[in-house]
């Protein structure tokens, strides 16, 4: 989780330059309790997701892959 809404907007703009194919998938900063969540959808596959999970976290963003 991330504590402030700077650093949220922070890794949305990286998240967003890493994903981003043509407006493919949006980013979108959620609060948490105190803390703040940054999520990237849509997906049509798991596997699509669990590949943008790979990219960022090779490239030292931690994301997790939320099935709803």
């Amino acid at each position: 989780m991330l504590r402030t809404r700077a650093e949220a907007e922070q890794v949305q703009a990286a998240m967003a330059a890493l994903l981003g194919r043509a407006g493919a998938v949006r980013t979108e900063i959620l609060p948490v309790g105190d803390d703040w969540r940054v999520a990237g959808w849509p997906y049509a596959h798991p596997a699509e997701a669990e590949r943008a999970r790979l990219l960022l976290a090779a490239r030292g963003l931690r994301v997790s892959v939320l099935a709803f």
